[in-house]
């Protein structure tokens, strides 16, 4: 993938980052990103924001020089306002439109968790997604631009972890769980209170999505399909139909999640997250650790372990970083299937599963049957993903959307306007 050169001045780059991110997961990513932009000859500054910042100190920051493009994660920064000019004439501006700088903002969850932040319009903000599926449904249901940027987290660079393909003696014989649970009976129980026509729809939904473990893009038809039955047909951009997708949504991801740890509660894995209370590790080779893991502890004990597990959520074109990481550092993943695992994945086919106790005790009694030849087919794994799906790739990627964003609507390479001031 080659970027024209001459077509960009600035090799400048600005990252916000979020600090509040659960198991500061958001940060840590950013920082690998940053690492792999310099790597990529572009030098990243950060600015970091939390429930409050100095906006004087941005703006200083981004009158500093000139910027190729800034960037966050999961809208963090994108609707951050700024005055130009006289406050009487004139209404206050998105700070990337005021400066005349791309924001790519790559999101993380599907648009129902916190719709607004899909919706925010501006000439020079870029709705990135992680997952494929969540970009198409943005660009369907709320089409702000026009247009979004599908871009997958892909494979770190080894160096990210303290090691990497550590032989089977080196390994502690264990398999590796970071995930918050939820009871899913629990969240039905929360449906009980709701008008009876909406607590039917979701509780015949959750049932047609967990017995054909429909993964998110059909939820909207589901929604549908079951409303008309019962004599209500919801609008795809309604507010109800983003709160029932995000009930729908969180349900089958906790049910998954806990049908992974029941499944297993006899075999040697180690719980991280919140939200385990419903499942009774007592007496069981599974153990349950009362502290959330940080993302940068993960990252330096995943080569240790002998298979990471994974629940992807609910997508079936890419997969979760943790696969992504996981083979990255050697250690198999363990996950259920979906398109593109079968797609891009075939040697980590074995280690793959459907959404059975049988499929998932049958994926980590292989890995533990054959442990080596587990490891070999990472590696393989690995190897085949390098250049298509590596971060790097990802940040060429990104660099080239931005250039040609740049182009588009025939961007200036500039500093911020001297009349812009805070509010």
């Amino acid at each position: 993938m080659e970027l024209n050169e001459a077509d960009i001045e600035s090799k400048n780059v600005l990252c916000l980052i979020w600090t509040r991110s659960n198991y500061d997961s958001l940060q840590a990513i950013l920082r690998i990103t940053m690492a792999t932009l310099e790597s990529l000859g572009y030098c990243v500054e950060t600015f970091v924001l939390g429930a409050e910042f100095d906006l004087a100190k941005l703006l200083e920051l981004i009158r500093s020089r000139s910027w190729r493009f800034a960037y966050g994660m999961s809208g963090v920064g994108i609707n951050i306002q700024v005055q130009v000019g006289n406050p009487r004439l004139q209404p206050p501006q998105n700070i990337w439109q005021a400066a005349r700088i791309p924001y790519f903002d790559w999101k993380c969850d599907h648009p129902c968790h916190n719709f607004p932040v899909h919706t925010v319009s501006s000439r020079y903000l870029m709705h990135g997604y992680v997952f494929p599926d969540h970009a198409q449904f943005s660009v369907e249901h709320l089409n702000t631009s026009g247009m979004v940027y599908p871009l997958h987290i892909g494979l770190p660079d080894p160096n990210v972890f303290p090691q990497i393909d550590l032989p089977l003696r080196a390994r502690n014989g264990r398999f590796l769980f970071t995930k918050s649970g939820g009871d899913p009976a629990q969240r039905r129980s929360k449906w009980s209170r709701f008008p009876k026509i909406i607590s039917k729809i979701l509780n015949l939904a959750a049932d047609k999505i967990a017995l054909e473990s429909l993964p998110s893009v059909r939820y909207v038809d589901v929604i549908n399909e079951i409303g008309i039955e019962n004599g209500l047909i919801v609008a795809s951009t309604s507010a109800l139909l983003f709160e029932l997708l995000q009930e729908l949504e969180m349900h089958e991801r906790s049910r998954r999640a806990t049908l992974i740890v029941e499944s297993l509660l006899d075999f040697p894995i180690d719980v991280y997250g919140k939200d385990w209370e419903h499942v009774n590790f007592e007496g069981k080779n599974a153990l349950r650790h009362e502290t959330a893991l940080p993302f940068e502890t993960t990252l330096d004990s995943m080569p240790k372990y002998l298979g990471c597990l994974n629940s992807n959520p609910l997508v079936e074109r890419s997969v979760h970083d943790r696969c992504f990481f996981s083979i990255a550092c050697g250690t198999p993943s363990i996950s259920d299937r979906n398109a593109f695992s079968i797609a891009t994945m075939p040697k980590l086919t074995d280690f793959n599963f459907e959404h059975s106790k049988e499929s998932i005790r049958g994926s980590v009694e292989r890995v533990l049957d054959a442990p080596d030849a587990a490891i070999a087919a990472t590696i393989a794994t690995r190897e085949s993903l390098e250049d298509q799906y590596s971060m790097r790739r990802t940040m060429e990627t990104m660099i080239l959307l931005t250039s040609n964003y740049f182009a588009l609507h025939n961007f200036n390479v500039t500093t911020l306007p001297a009349d812009v001031s805070t509010r």
